[in-house]
């Protein structure tokens, strides 16, 4: 079995910083612990992140990045995954470790089949050692209640939570890992016991057999899918029970924004500050109504990795078009008719904006009731059956796409990254948008240009499969039938 990296990893420590002579300015804070997977993790880079805050006495940082405003401290883990960092950080917390794997030419992608991880996470509020490993990763994303992204900045995100917080959170993480899903067969129950590890950030962990902490993440890593990743895991234990996504549950949105033009819109545009609605009629910015007609189109991409979602409405008729940005669950902007518009407070889109899983509790059910689709052209992948023999597509509990049954095809969809859903061209009945099905569903997450996984389905509106691809790097497989 082929295995994935850290590409960035993260560890979130509230930590006490040395005593220092208030007379002589902040002191020097060094943060260390332990990176590590199924195996150490030597030669990443660390860094050290912490918020920003305005202290009296305290110098500036030459080496913080102006973006965050953050304090920064660096080291790099040794044969053994330790790592030091120090820094005239002060009393800033909490901080934020971030670990990433050496670009060289070969090892990036032998750590990202390795490893299984893009970015892992830590918490804790006691000091001395922080550990960098999956369990970590999985609090986190707990305290959360989301994937981490890029656009995240866990000190602040993360800096009002208790320790108690912390306590609960690892008790639920426990809890989903025993009733955890098997790699072989998403629908039976495989236990994950890492119930020893009675903290994640804290405890000793000594990367030898028989260590229980080092025990407990080889066990988490062997319960893994050759395409699943940690992230993925965060998707399930987050969202794994979410309902089909119901699309026209974003146009219930009601918001003031500040409006600008950004070129030649004849004065239709909205300027400065503007009501905007969404409701299955139309979108409404100001006093420009933009209703929906049938046949108009409805695109969401998303990128995991970033944590930024775009639906894009495509008008069939003269209207413009108009698309909405969300970054890390916020609606961040709207642009329609030449105008950008940036909400003037945040906008809630709990239960509107769909989960990864919702979209493919969607495409399930969007799916004939056969599930069956054939390959014209040669078979390359085992598994696949070739025409007049019929395929069946099918998914399991954890969001695994699999063909024809588990010991064929497979591959974890939550675990990839960029996504781009089509839906059925809209309905208008009465002046309001019907239910929405699915047209296509594409996934993918590539290591390099010649190194990915991707999964594509197209759909007709009743359902009927008229084409699927699907990649699985792991095993060096790809099938295309009808695309």
């Amino acid at each position: 079995m082929r295995l994935r990296t850290i590409a960035l990893a993260f560890a979130l420590a509230l930590l006490g910083a040395c005593a220092g002579d208030d007379n002589k300015g902040p002191p020097l804070t060094t943060v260390s612990g332990t990176v590590a997977a199924d195996a150490v993790l030597a030669g990443y880079g660390v860094a050290v992140f912490a918020p920003a805050v305005e202290l009296p006495g305290e110098p500036p940082n030459p080496a913080a990045p102006p973006a965050t405003g953050a304090w920064l401290a660096n080291g790099t883990t040794g044969p053994d995954g330790r790592y030091s960092a120090t820094s005239f950080m002060g009393t800033r917390r909490p901080f934020v470790i971030g670990a990433s794997a050496p670009f060289t030419p070969n090892s990036a992608i032998v750590d990202q089949r390795r490893y299984k991880y893009r970015s892992l996470n830590s918490i804790s509020h006691r000091g001395g050692d922080v550990n960098v490993t999956p369990l970590t990763e999985l609090l986190v994303a707990r305290l959360l209640n989301r994937r981490p992204s890029s656009n995240d900045f866990l000190p602040v995100a993360l800096q009002n939570r208790t320790e108690a917080d912390v306590s609960a959170a690892r008790q639920q993480v426990v809890a989903y890992l025993l009733n955890r899903p098997s790699r072989d067969d998403g629908n039976v129950i495989s236990p994950v016991d890492v119930s020893a590890v009675t903290d994640f950030a804290a405890m000793p962990l000594n990367t030898v057999p028989g260590d229980p902490h080092f025990e407990a993440l080889k066990r988490f890593h062997e319960s893994l899918m050759d395409s699943e990743n940690v992230q993925g895991v965060d998707e399930h234990m987050l969202f794994g029970n979410d309902p089909p996504a119901d699309l026209l549950a974003m146009l219930t949105l009601d918001f003031m924004a500040n409006c600008t033009v950004q070129g030649p819109n004849n004065g239709t545009g909205p300027s400065g500050p503007t009501r905007i609605v969404l409701d299955r009629r139309a979108i409404t910015l100001g006093s420009v109504e933009l209703a929906f007609q049938t046949g108009d189109q409805l695109r969401i991409e998303g990128n995991a990795l970033s944590g930024t979602y775009s639906w894009v409405f495509n008008s069939t008729s003269s209207q413009a078009n108009a698309s909405l940005t969300i970054v890390t669950g916020r609606l961040t902007s709207v642009a329609a008719l030449f105008s950008k518009c940036i909400p003037q407070n945040e906008v809630s889109l709990s239960g509107k904006h769909p989960s990864v899983f919702g979209l493919i509790g969607l495409l399930s059910q969007s799916l004939g009731l056969s599930r069956e689709f054939q390959c014209a052209g040669p078979v390359t992948y085992p598994g696949f059956l070739a025409a007049p023999d019929s395929n069946f597509l099918f998914f399991d509990q954890k969001g695994a796409v699999r063909i024809n049954g588990l010991s064929s095809p497979s591959l974890h969809l939550p675990s990839l990254a960029v996504f781009t859903i089509d839906a059925v061209p809209l309905v208008v009945v009465a002046g309001q948008v019907s239910p929405i099905r699915l047209a296509s569903f594409t996934a993918s997450y590539a290591v390099t240009l010649a190194d990915f996984d991707a999964f594509e389905v197209r759909l007709t509106d009743t359902g009927q499969i008229t084409g699927l691809s699907l990649t699985n790097a792991h095993s060096d497989q790809a099938q295309h039938c009808g695309i």
